[in-house]
């Protein structure tokens, strides 16, 4: 979800429709239409929604996703659950710190 190798100012979403990307045209037009809401202020996005918006814990399921295709794909014969056990990895990047915690 984010552009983890980039600078923090590229991090963001990618939406995909059954057709595939968003073009640079359509992205662009999103952007255009996003900007020019902010800057007029006039219209808070809640009153534009037919229902309420809901706060989705999406980090829960990811990390469950990975953790399984891990310990699937390492198979370990003595901890299958928690399959770095004993690995000795740079703790230098968010990525590392985030699979040392959900795997060992």
């Amino acid at each position: 979800m984010t552009a983890s190798h980039l600078p923090y100012t590229r991090n963001g979403l990618k939406f995909f429709t059954r057709k595939g990307g968003l073009t640079s045209p359509e992205v662009e037009e999103i952007c255009d239409k996003a900007a020019r809401k902010y800057a007029n202020r006039l219209t808070k996005v809640s009153t534009m929604l037919n229902t309420p918006p809901t706060r989705v814990d999406f980090m829960s399921s990811y990390t469950k996703h990975l953790r399984d295709i891990i310990k699937e794909r390492v198979n370990h014969p003595l901890h299958y659950d928690t399959p770095l056990k004993g690995f000795q990895v740079s703790r230098l990047t968010y990525l590392i710190c985030f699979f040392l915690e959900m795997l060992v």
